[in-house]
């Protein structure tokens, strides 16, 4: 990103493309329904028309186009349609711009998934999935066909991208409350083979993890934020733990007194929508192209069995509401059915939430999503970080990761990736990227 535009406070605008549904893992905790549907070439060009086209008097918009499956290399020929049409309306918009995809990192040896990769790497942020120890891995992401595990195939991937040097490289482990009692041997295992980067340990919401969990849970992130500051991994801004790192988190409210009488006596505090509103995006920073030219809030909603319900579709290149707004509104105020408990919870604002795992519940009735928030299923892991944030707090003396971090050079992903390649050539080895391309007319 160039100095002008770190200069400007950008608005992410999500479009998020499913590409399929289908996949060559078979993951026992996937919430995804399998079946061998994939989306069309001439819809993800539309869907991206008509995405630019509705926001098009939006100042300061920075576009993020959001790739997701199934496992999205399944199918190159989608990327390349959106990638080749998002880039060309961002040069007409004036709009900076970034590619996201998540991936099971298995496929990326195929050629025209390299193709992609290496033509689009300043623009790539790719998260791998992988679960930490060989052995985790290997129990729950097994090959469709072969039944075995993947973790060398998905080590093998990740390994790859870093090579090729993209702007952006993550690894992104699930845990299930079978799991979490590897949790730390699984993040210092992830950091051993990932050397840094961005590595995330997020929870399914599946689980009920209560409050009794947290001081479990909470060593075993301590444990690792130990492990990770050994390695000096927290000087370099591209290297960052999501999920148990504070950057920025607002906890030090949590054991304020007046802060919590508010909580308790004073509704206009305690019912803040700021606070309790859920903060991924769905139908405000995202727009999530489904099958058929249908339009859902995020991918979960799309791909879940009960929540499977269009807000919109797409005519031509324009979006034409479906349900007149009701979905929206009932996310927008979604803390109405949280329990009191809920309510009046100091670190309610940094709880993870996702708004479409409510409606997987039952039948996805009021009713039902009720029940799902009084079972506060999260609790245990937001109570957690809670905990190693103070850790963090007292062990570095700051909540603001940039406060730790080495200055003396560029870490942006060409400075980054010129030093390996330099280094890659002073030790004798070749420095070969495929640079062939393929065109698809948007």
């Amino acid at each position: 990103m160039s100095n002008s535009e770190q200069q400007i406070q950008y608005t992410p605008r999500t479009y998020q493309v499913v590409t399929n549904l289908s996949c060559n893992l078979d993951c026992e905790y996937c919430y995804e329904r399998k079946y061998p549907r994939n989306n069309k070439v001439a819809d993800v060009i539309d869907f991206i028309h008509a995405c630019f086209e509705r926001d098009k008097d939006i100042p300061n918009v920075e576009v993020i186009i959001d790739i997701i499956g199934g496992e999205p290399f399944m199918q190159p020929k989608l990327l390349l349609a959106a990638f080749e049409t998002a880039e060309k309306l961002c040069a007409e918009h004036n709009r900076p711009y970034m590619f996201s995809i998540s991936t099971n990192g298995t496929l990326l040896d195929r050629p025209l998934n390299k193709e992609i990769i290496e033509r689009w790497k300043d623009k790539l942020s790719i998260g791998v999935s992988i679960d930490g120890l060989p052995e985790v891995h290997d129990k729950y992401r097994i090959f469709t066909t072969t039944r075995e595990g993947s973790y060398e195939a998905a080590v093998r991937g990740y390994n790859y991208l870093k090579s090729v040097g993209i702007a952006e490289l993550g690894v992104k482990a699930t845990f299930t409350i079978d799991t979490l009692p590897h949790y730390a041997a699984s993040m210092k295992s992830l950091i051993d083979m990932s050397g840094g980067g961005t590595i995330s340990g997020n929870v399914t919401y599946e689980d009920i993890l209560p409050r009794h969990m947290a001081l479990d849970i909470a060593n075993q992130m301590m444990d690792v934020m130990d492990y990770w500051i050994e390695k000096g991994l927290h000087t370099n801004p591209r290297n960052t733990i999501t999920h148990i790192i504070p950057d920025g988190l607002n906890f030090m409210a949590t054991w304020d007194p007046d802060w919590r009488d508010k909580l308790l006596h004073d509704d206009s505090v305690r019912l803040d929508p700021e606070r309790l509103k859920p903060y991924c995006g769905t139908l405000t920073h995202m727009t999530c192209l489904g099958f058929d030219r249908k339009i859902y809030g995020c991918n979960r909603f799309m791909s879940t069995v009960t929540s499977r319900s269009a807000v919109a579709e797409l005519v031509g290149r324009e979006f034409v509401s479906l349900d007149g707004g009701k979905l929206l509104e009932e996310i927008q105020t979604q803390y109405t059915n949280y329990p009191e408990t809920c309510l009046g919870c100091p670190m309610k604002h940094s709880c993870g939430s996702c708004a479409a795992a409510s409606y997987e519940n039952g039948e996805g009735t009021l009713e039902d999503r009720k029940a799902y928030h009084a079972e506060r299923r999260q609790c245990g892991w937001t109570t957690a970080k809670l905990m190693a944030a103070e850790y963090w707090y007292q062990k570095t003396g700051t909540t603001r990761a940039s406060d730790l971090h080495d200055k003396s050079m560029c870490y942006c992903s060409r400075c980054v990736r010129q030093r390996a390649e330099a280094e890659k050539l002073q030790n004798g080895a070749q420095n070969e990227v495929n640079t062939d391309s393929q065109f698809y007319e948007a």
